[in-house]
């Protein structure tokens, strides 16, 4: 049986994935009766994201309509590694006792669908149609894709 680290614990969180490799840095929130806590981390998780483009209508007047369709999985997920320790100093104490907790944020395989879209705006005609992905900040990842003309979209091509 596992014993506790005693009543007022200092107390660190480190985002991993769910492979237990570290995403973040541990960061040290305080001891136990000064929560709530607040913390702001910066991390990157593996992501697959699937999307599906259909033109409906290659005309000039009033299409073309093109939408796009799709997901995104989270494949290793990511959890919260609480650290409890009975002593904050890094070098250890003479009774240093410490526990951890993990508590799932995300699980893998955990997959957000994003609704169908329409483009909007565009050009008249049968256009060359293209995609690029980008990160909340607009930088791209990675390069941009040449799908084809609209007519090879549409449905039953």
């Amino acid at each position: 049986m596992l014993g506790g680290v005693g009543g007022n614990p200092f107390m660190w969180v480190q985002m991993m994935d769910g492979n237990g490799s570290a995403l973040s840095e541990q960061s040290f929130l305080g001891r136990c009766v000064q929560g709530p806590f607040k913390v702001d981390a910066r991390l990157s998780v593996e992501v697959t994201a699937l999307a599906e483009f259909t033109a409906e209508d290659c005309g000039n007047n009033p299409g073309p309509y093109i939408t796009m369709d799709g997901a995104m999985g989270f494949t290793k997920g990511m959890t919260a590694r609480f650290t409890f320790r009975n002593n904050d100093n890094p070098v250890g104490g003479p009774h240093e006792a410490a526990r951890t907790a993990d508590v799932v944020v995300i699980p893998a395989g955990f997959a957000v669908q994003f609704p169908k879209q329409p483009v909007l705006g565009g050009v008249g005609g049968n256009p060359w149609i293209s995609a690029l992905f980008e990160q909340g900040d607009g930088s791209a990842i990675g390069k941009e894709v040449l799908l084809g003309r609209c007519v090879q979209l549409a449905p039953g091509n």
